[in-house]
């Protein structure tokens, strides 16, 4: 049993699981990188490369230029978006802007190719170390690098290598608090420990499960007497102590390090488990007392990417994520006596059973043949003309179909899963929908239909044909009065997409 809130928040992370990094971008970009083909690797990845290694020769010395082609080499594309690709609401996508490695004044950075928009779509630059404007870019490329983000979000990974550098994926058991060759409640080949077994690693996490963060600090040595306090007069810091996951291990041996530092203490960040990107800090001095810091600094010195245990041994641990679902870098890490058996998500299994709603005092089948063509067609028809609301399986069908109508749960998850599919760029997921005998003509909150989803995909054009051929109208508005074209162009479409709507509506 864990702390009902975390739970809310991991399950939100296994939905990302379900749709980021589909297992064919895995895949391809693993094929690619290890033929030496890193630029393929991003673009099978989602990564648009908009760095030039001769300009950075030229600009910067063959040194810098090496050390720059050394790391892209092994850049591991697919690792960093499953890494880096939240919670996000599939609206928008935060403008977080990660830095990978560094070279005096320059950095190799990571962030959002249209921000603001629902395309997952990343862009890798070489740009000045502080954040400045990368090469080539061109004004409508730009954007506001720190806009509805805390500082702490503004990630740096050039020390935590093994969210995305090949060369040191495995690292990451121990970010996870990994000890003896194995993660805390597992061995090395997956099994579980035994309580007798338990350390006090164990024993800290079992007790923030709990939503016991006093036990839990307790536990692993630290003072928080201070904290309660706080907590006491009704501080909002306590939600963030109770629905964080720091890795307590990682503190204690941050605060190890200062005693032979010039600092006297360590900024700890916490998310608190707020998708929304609101962070907050703690201070830990050299006795292990902790305290909440009346001015919180930029950048904390232990921030929440590495202070907050790594989420994919969550999600295992607690049940919600089979093991070899893990991208394979990552199971390789965390399950070193299985490695080589890990294959990422599992392929879409579209799930067209049938729907059953109740219809005039009885149960329906949708599309059982209960109601004639013109029988839909006269209560439309009715409903137009100001008649009753639509019921039943009349509701049901011209729900899936109109953003504004009741529509059954089951079809509500149908529709949720299609969009989360195309947001991600996930082309082959669709055609599986659509092999399984997906109705296209659906709409979904925002009055967008299939054309205007399929605005992100990387190779559209098997797509944009079966949906031709089912009829669907290339100049369609969507609630905010947009055809698929104006909305692939405004919301961060593909050059693929934008051409092959542009050429359908033509």
């Amino acid at each position: 049993m864990w702390h009902g809130r975390v739970s809310r928040e991991l399950r939100g992370w296994h939905r990302v699981r379900r749709f980021t990094v589909p297992r064919w971008m895995i895949e391809e970009a693993t094929r690619r990188r290890l033929a030496g083909d890193w630029r393929g690797a991003c673009d099978a990845a989602g990564v648009d490369v908009a760095l030039d290694l001769a300009r950075i020769r030229r600009d910067h010395g063959a040194a810098v230029a090496a050390a720059v082609e050394d790391d892209v080499r092994h850049l591991a594309p697919d690792l960093l978006r499953w890494h880096l690709i939240g919670a996000a609401p599939a609206t928008a996508l935060r403008p977080v802007d990660v830095r990978l490695a560094g070279y005096g004044p320059m950095a190799l950075r990571i962030r959002p190719r249209h921000p603001g928009t629902p395309s997952r779509r990343l862009e890798l630059v070489f740009t000045e170390r502080a954040g400045g404007a990368p090469q080539d870019v061109s004004p409508d490329r730009s954007h506001d690098q720190s806009q509805g983000l805390s500082q702490d979000l503004l990630q740096d990974l050039s020390q935590d290598r093994e969210r995305w550098d090949s060369r040191h994926a495995g690292a990451l058991l121990d970010r996870c608090g990994g000890y003896d060759g194995h993660l805390p409640f597992f061995t090395a080949t997956g099994d579980r420990l035994p309580e007798a077994a338990w350390t006090d690693r164990e024993r800290v996490i079992a007790a923030q499960d709990a939503g016991d963060w006093v036990r839990a600090w307790n536990v692993a040595g630290f003072d928080v007497r201070a904290l309660q306090a706080l907590v006491e007069r009704g501080h909002w810091i306590e939600r963030h102590l109770r629905e964080s996951r720091p890795d307590l291990a990682q503190v204690r041996a941050a605060v190890g390090e200062i005693r032979t530092g010039r600092r006297d203490r360590v900024r700890v960040g916490l998310s608190g488990g707020n998708v929304l990107g609101f962070t907050a800090q703690l201070s830990v001095d050299a006795d292990l007392r902790v305290s909440y810091p009346s001015a919180p600094v930029p950048q904390p010195d232990l921030p929440v990417v590495r202070a907050e245990r790594v989420v994919d041994f969550d999600l295992v641990r607690l049940g919600l994520l089979p093991m070899e679902q893990l991208h394979p870098l990552v199971g390789d890490a965390l399950f070193p006596g299985l490695a080589g058996l890990f294959e990422g998500p599992p392929d879409p299994v579209p799930d067209l059973a049938p729907v059953r709603v109740r219809c005039q005092g009885v149960w329906h089948v949708l599309g059982d043949g209960h109601h004639t063509g013109e029988e839909m067609r006269r209560e439309l028809a009715l409903r137009a003309l100001g008649g009753a609301p639509l019921r039943g399986c009349f509701a049901a069908r011209a729900g899936w179909r109109a953003p504004d109508a009741w529509t059954p749960k089951v079809l509500r998850l149908r529709r949720r899963d299609i969009v989360l599919h195309a947001v991600n760029g996930d082309a082959p997921a669709i055609a599986a929908w659509l092999d399984a005998g997906l109705d296209p003509h659906l709409r979904d909150h925002l009055g967008r239909t299939l054309l205007h989803l399929i605005a992100w995909l990387p190779d559209p054009e098997p797509v944009v044909t079966r949906l031709r051929h089912a009829g669907l109208d290339p100049r369609a508005r969507d609630r905010a009065g947009r055809t698929p074209t104006q909305h692939a162009v405004a919301e961060g479409g593909t050059p693929q997409a934008i051409r092959a709507l542009r050429e359908l509506a033509s």
